[in-house]
Parts: C-alpha cells; sequence; structure tokens
C-alpha cells in the first residue's frame, strides 16, 4: 500500500517536472561540463587497480541475475522482503519513465553496486516483457559518474571496468554536482535518477521510493530502491550473488568518500595491525567511523560556502553524500551541492551533530546503571559505584530500577543498554570510555541506540586543550574523538574548565573510576535531569529479631498502601531489625510510622530516624 502511494505521488510529480521542463525552466547547458561517455572501453587496462573481484558475476547475464533476485526475494523473511520491495521499486522506476528516462547513479561504493545490479535485473525483465523491435537493441542501463580530483584511484577503476564488462552507457561529469545533472537532463531527456540513499544515511529524512528532486537542483525524481536495506543487508545483497565491488571494502574501508576525509574504519583494526574487511563490521552503526567531519578549520569554524557553493564530485557511498559540520555550537552546515539525498538543513542538531550545551533538562522518574568491565565479574575490582549511584539518585527523587553488570564485549553491552534504554526514563554507564583496546563502552552506545559513530570535531579539540603539543599518539587522539551522532557534550555549571558529561538521547556515559564517577553523577542529577520531589524516609530500629515482628508488620503494610516498606535482619549491638517506611510526601511517612509503632511493643523499638540507609556511617 506504501509502495503504491508513492507511485501515484511519483506518477503526478513526474508529469509536473515534464511540464516544468517543458516551459524551458532548467538551466542552459553549462560549459563546464564534460559530454557524456558512453560504454568506457579504457577501463579494462585499470583492472589491477581493482583487486580481486568476481569476473563471472559481472558477465552474468542481467536476466539471470533477475531470476536469482526474484527466486531469493520470494523467500519469506527478512531479507528477502526488503530485496523484493527494492526489485519493485526498480521495475516501477522504468514502467513510469521508460529505460530512456531514467539514469542510475553509480559513483562506486557499495549502495551504487547494489542499485546498479538491482537496475541491470529490472531492466533485462522489463526489455523481456516489453521486447525489442526487430533490428534494435536492446537498451543498455545508463549510469552517471560524477568525477573528482581526489577520487580513489581504485573507485575510479572499478566504475569504468564495471561499465566496460556490464556493458553500460556510462555518462560523466566533471563540472559539478549540479550542472551534471543539469546536463544529462537536458542531453537525455532524464527524467528520474536511481539513487543508493538508505533511510539510516545522515541526509535521508522523510524521503520515501519516489521522493522529488531538492528546490535548488533541476527538476527530477528521485528513486530510491534500497531506502529500507541496513548495512548488513546491503553486504548480503552483494555477497550472496558474487556481486563485485571495489577492493577498498575488503581492506577495512566502510564507507568511501574522497582521499582527504576517508580512513580505514578503527573497529576493523585487527590485533596483528591489518584491518577485516567491511562485511565483518560489528555494527551498521559504526560504518562511517573512518569518515573525516568536513568543513572545519582548527578553530571549528564552517566553511559558510559549502551550504550553497556546487561540489566537484560526490562521495562513492550513496549513504555517505552529505556530511555536517560536528559542532551544533558553530551552526549546522551541511554541503548541500554534493548531495542527492535531500533538502537543506538535512541534518538536526539535537539527533545529527555533536553539540557542547548546558541547557536542557531530561524528565526522569526511573533510572537504569550499566557497570562495563571484566574486572568487576573476576573480582579484580570492588566496584562502590553502584552504591553511589543509588545513593545519590534516591536523594535526588530518582528509582534505580535495574543494575546490570557486563563484561568487555561490545554486543553484550550494546544489547543490555538497548533494552535498559527502551525501559527506562534515564540510563547511567560505568567503564570502558579508556582510550585501549577493551574500551568499547561509547561505541556499544552508538550500536545500541543505532548512531553513526563518527569523528566529533568537539571532542578533538577538548582532548588537544587537555594535552597539548602531541602529547598522545594519533591513534589514540582519534579513537578518543570518536563519538555517537548526536552526543552532546554537557558543561557544568559553574565548572566550564572541567570534562564535559557525555549524554547520547537518555543514555549518560560515565568513567568507572570511582572518584570521577561520583562527580560527574553529582553534576547530572543536579543539573540535567528534572527529577520529581525526593522521597521521604523513616527508619526505626528494634531489638527483636525479625521473625518475632511480621505478624504486625504485616498488618502495618495491609492498611498503609501509600507508604513502602522494608524490613532488614541485621547486628548493630542490641538492634536485630531494622524497618524502613518510604512513602512521597512527610504526611504519608508520619502516618505509616504511627501506624508501626502502634503495633509494635514499645520497649523494643530502640531509636526512630529519617536516615534512607541502613547505616548511620
Amino acid at each position: 500500500e506504501l509502495l503504491m502511494l508513492t507511485l501515484l505521488v511519483a506518477m503526478v510529480l513526474a508529469v509536473q517536472a515534464e511540464a516544468v521542463n517543458g516551459r524551458g525552466v532548467a538551466s542552459p547547458p553549462l560549459a563546464s561540463s564534460r559530454p557524456a561517455v558512453s560504454t568506457r572501453t579504457d577501463a579494462a587496462p585499470l583492472a589491477a587497480l581493482t583487486g580481486p573481484v568476481h569476473e563471472a558475476a559481472s558477465k552474468r547475464s542481467a536476466l539471470e541475475l533477475h531470476d536469482a533476485f526474484l527466486s531469493r526475494a520470494n523467500q519469506d523473511d527478512e531479507f528477502g522482503r526488503t530485496l523484493k520491495l527494492g526489485l519493485d521499486v526498480c521495475k516501477q522506476a522504468l514502467r513510469l519513465y521508460g529505460p530512456e528516462g531514467v539514469v542510475t547513479s553509480f559513483n562506486g561504493g557499495k549502495d551504487a553496486v547494489a542499485i546498479l545490479h538491482l537496475m541491470r535485473a529490472a531492466l533485462a525483465q522489463h526489455s523481456d516483457e516489453t521486447g525489442v523491435q526487430e533490428g534494435a537493441a536492446a537498451p543498455r542501463l545508463r549510469v552517471i559518474f560524477f568525477e573528482q580530483a581526489d577520487e580513489f584511484e581504485e573507485v575510479d577503476a572499478f566504475v569504468r571496468k564495471t561499465a566496460s564488462e556490464c556493458e553500460l552507457e556510462l555518462c560523466c561529469y566533471s563540472g559539478g554536482f549540479v550542472d551534471g545533472l543539469t546536463l544529462c537532463i537536458e542531453q537525455y531527456g532524464s527524467k528520474a535518477f536511481v539513487l543508493g540513499t538508505r533511510s539510516a544515511d545522515p541526509n535521508a529524512g522523510g524521503q520515501e521510493h519516489f521522493w522529488p528532486s531538492s528546490t535548488w537542483m533541476p527538476p527530477f525524481m528521485r528513486v530510491n530502491p534500497i531506502l529500507h536495506f541496513q548495512y548488513e543487508q546491503v553486504w548480503q545483497l552483494l555477497r550472496e550473488f558474487d556481486l563485485p565491488f571495489c577492493s577498498l571494502y575488503a581492506s577495512g574501508y566502510t564507507s568511501l568518500g574522497k582521499k582527504t576525509d576517508t580512513r580505514r574504519n578503527p573497529d576493523l583494526l585487527r590485533a596483528d595491525g591489518t584491518y577485516a574487511p567491511a562485511w565483518e563490521l560489528s555494527s551498521g552503526s559504526l560504518e562511517r567511523a573512518g569518515r573525516e567531519p568536513r568543513n572545519v578549520d582548527a578553530k571549528g569554524a564552517t566553511d559558510a560556502k559549502a551550504a550553497t557553493a556546487p561540489a566537484a564530485g560526490v562521495d562513492a557511498d550513496a549513504d555517505a553524500d552529505a556530511d555536517a559540520d560536528a559542532d551544533a555550537d558553530v551552526g549546522a552546515t551541511v554541503d548541500a551541492a554534493s548531495t542527492m539525498n535531500g533538502d537543506l538543513p538535512a541534518l538536526s542538531a539535537e539527533d545529527s551533530l555533536t553539540e557542547i550545551s548546558v541547557e536542557g533538562l531530561l524528565d526522569a522518574s526511573t533510572a537504569a546503571l550499566l557497570v562495563v568491565g571484566d574486572e568487576i565479574l573476576c573480582g579484580k575490582v570492588r566496584d562502590g559505584n553502584i552504591y553511589e549511584a543509588a545513593k545519590a539518585l534516591q536523594v535526588a527523587g530518582i528509582s534505580l530500577k535495574r543494575v546490570s553488570v557486563v563484561g568487555d564485549d561490545l554486543e553484550e553491552i550494546a544489547s543490555e543498554l538497548r533494552s535498559l534504554s527502551e525501559t527506562h526514563d534515564v540510563v547511567i554507564t560505568s567503564g570502558g570510555v579508556g582510550p585501549t583496546h577493551d574500551d568499547v563502552t561509547i561505541k556499544a552506545v552508538a550500536s545500541a541506540l543505532k548512531k553513526p559513530y563518527t569523528l566529533s570535531a568537539s571532542m578533538k579539540r577538548l582532548i588537544l586543550d587537555k594535552y597539548p603539543d602531541g602529547q598522545i599518539g594519533s591513534d589514540v587522539m582519534r579513537k578518543m574523538s570518536m563519538l555517537p551522532q548526536g552526543t552532546r557534550l554537557r558543561k557544568v555549571p559553574g565548572q566550564e574548565a572541567s570534562w564535559p558529561v557525555m549524554q547520547v538521547s537518555n543514555v549518560f556515559v560515565l568513567p568507572g573510576v570511582p572518584q570521577l564517577f561520583a562527580s560527574k553523577l553529582h553534576s547530572i542529577v543536579t543539573h540535567f535531569l528534572q527529577c520529581k520531589a525526593p522521597a521521604v524516609f523513616r527508619r526505626v530500629s528494634l531489638s527483636l529479631p525479625e521473625v518475632a515482628i511480621v505478624d504486625a508488620l504485616n498488618g502495618v503494610v495491609a492498611t498503609q498502601p501509600d507508604a513502602r516498606f522494608g524490613s532488614y535482619p541485621v547486628e548493630q549491638g542490641e538492634v536485630q531489625t531494622i524497618i524502613t517506611i518510604e512513602a512521597d510526601t512527610t504526611e504519608q511517612a508520619e502516618a505509616a510510622l504511627t501506624a508501626l509503632l502502634a503495633a509494635l511493643p514499645t520497649e523494643s523499638v530502640e531509636r526512630v530516624s529519617d536516615a534512607p540507609a541502613l547505616h548511620d556511617n
């Protein structure tokens, strides 16, 4: 039903776009754009640059590939349903706009490979169904490639090699993104561009499978076949069907942009110094961990021109077509002209950027604590943070509902944190935030909350201020600068020079060192949480054993529904039992205390206090 609705919208918008083009609204041809180059034959000598690819997959009949896709798509599992939807979108695009009206974006990234072969398959099936006039050649898939000076040689070679092997009509433009689109539309009458946009991309917010171009672009229809593919499903498609991809993915790269802003993903670094392939990434949320933020100078200032000036090219990964400055404190700037994937501004300061801030309170009635560390589980150290958290939260009026302790395992941390975050108002983590190999809590937060794990310029500046003159190595600097997208680095009022508190959604990430944990937790409950009034406590110390007061206590509990009672056997001199009373108001607490004292032998009451703890020290 959703697909049918978006198709209806697409048909209406297609007519409107054609009418706009017919009125001559599109820009005139731009001299800076190169003419299209069809079926490049110069790619074969560059094959050595692409590394080991699967020759048979490229040369496989597109119709055979369609049948293989369709067979897998008919399997009733998540991947099968996702694949079927993607293939159907491609088929509908060809039905709506015809083979001559559709151009597929192919910049050599993994997502581009996915949409390329989905479109190859769909076009083969379309041609088979509609037939080809006698003596006419079957239509070839037209693809567009935006050249840029800082392109990876491996990406450029892979694109041209694939175009040759798959007999694509390769249209190359080097004069700018918008310029190239405009010229392509004027040369071929293109009505729709098939893109590798995925819903998790930074700049994909709100798009559907068919979505009109942004106002600063020429009019055309975006077609997003893999919109609902996850990172893992893209790799499942490529590897299950033996589809060739750029060799960079086999050596630690997970998201490809320019050479100047793309590094191997640190999450794939092995102990021996080599890198695992992209498909072994522990979580799709870490996909962009190898990408540098764009347009940020040493002081964090953004390039204001980036939001309006055409870029020389686009990222190889369609999922990485748009970057934003990592700091909300200097403004959200999106490189608009370097992306097909959305209108400006595409990223919000709340959900997509690293923000240094003070303001904003999180409503909190319930809390959970996640303690991270193998050293806790194996008894190397005694944990004091659970007790500290319980006291601080209780005084603040927040109920600590659950405490979990997990080892230094990313998947275990992420799984537990995801559950805690969904079921509690606020989650506090303790431990696993240092620079060594076993400090994986921050990365697990990104995975748990499904947020990209990216380099934060704000965090990097904080580290440089604290450790100037190269006091820490570049690898340590990079790891410590990586944060989940949307992280808030919260300055404590009156302590602006101290290290900020890290907040991601409803999760506060704290160090495990007891003194630091206690200090940061105090700052959180004092400045960053909106709490209800603290509970009122009464404590009654008795000289009787607990077994002797069971009937009396049960009777009082039944008559005092507004109070919460606890009973604890102890050995504190004459005191053998302590009964605690907790209520929301003083009146409720006093009423419960009066009822309890009336039910107990007067001589058994050693003392009464309003302390919440069982011990005075």
